[in-house]
């Protein structure tokens, strides 16, 4: 009997058991555990979605590096300030009306209004100069320009033609070297047509250093 009472009370202990698990306190700790699991996955999504939004930022940004890296290699003109693309904007409706002199004044103005010194913009306004026939005031801006950007064999053509027409041709055939020599490196830009210019440019300078230098020695 007293094993039957030791008995009694087991069965006793598993029935109360029983009545805790249907009255759903074995129950509040699974909900518990569930809501712990929605939290961390919550969490875990918050994180997700950063870390999609920083790469979504990074791609952005990279895509705007690679654009003006390719404006810039392409020639065109890379401004950061909001004033110079006003004054651009405006270069642009001179040069179309023929208007060299506003033109001028308009690339001047852009350039001042940049943060740093842009030498895209200072061979464009050595351009500028070239065409209204300023050659001095046009070798200033491409010696400018080279300062700051002594890799770009566009403004050594540029220079070495202003050279030209201001008849300093032993110069003009040394830029005319460096700018073969440049854009040999430049294989995004080299083309047949920058080729054929400065051999035909280097030719014309050569040919006139030889006379000159002739001219020289007779004398």
């Amino acid at each position: 009997m007293v094993f039957g009472r030791k008995t009694n009370k087991s069965r006793k202990a598993a029935g109360k058991a029983g009545k805790a698990v249907k009255s759903g306190k074995a129950g509040k700790s699974g909900k518990a555990a569930g809501k712990s699991r929605k939290a961390a996955g919550k969490s875990a999504g918050k994180s997700r979605k950063s870390g999609n939004a920083a790469g979504k930022s990074r791609k952005a940004a990279g895509k705007t590096h690679r654009r003006e890296k390719e404006l810039e290699e392409s020639g065109k003109v890379v401004v950061k300030s909001r004033e110079s693309v006003k004054h651009i904007q405006r270069l642009n409706k001179a040069r179309i009306a023929g208007d060299m002199h506003a033109a001028e004044k308009h690339l001047v103005r852009a350039i001042k209004a940049e943060p740093e010194p842009n030498a895209v913009l200072l061979n464009e306004l050595g351009v500028v100069r070239m065409e209204r026939g300023a050659y001095g005031d046009a070798y200033d801006a491409f010696t400018d320009a080279i300062q700051i950007n002594p890799a770009d064999f566009i403004i050594y053509k540029n220079r070495a033609f202003t050279e030209l027409a201001l008849n300093q041709n032993t110069a003009a055939l040394h830029d005319f070297d460096t700018a073969i020599e440049l854009v040999c490196l430049d294989k995004r830009r080299a083309t047949r047509a920058y080729y054929r210019e400065l051999g035909d440019g280097r030719r014309e300078a050569l040919r006139r250093a030889h006379a000159h230098w002739q001219e020289s020695d007779s004398s």
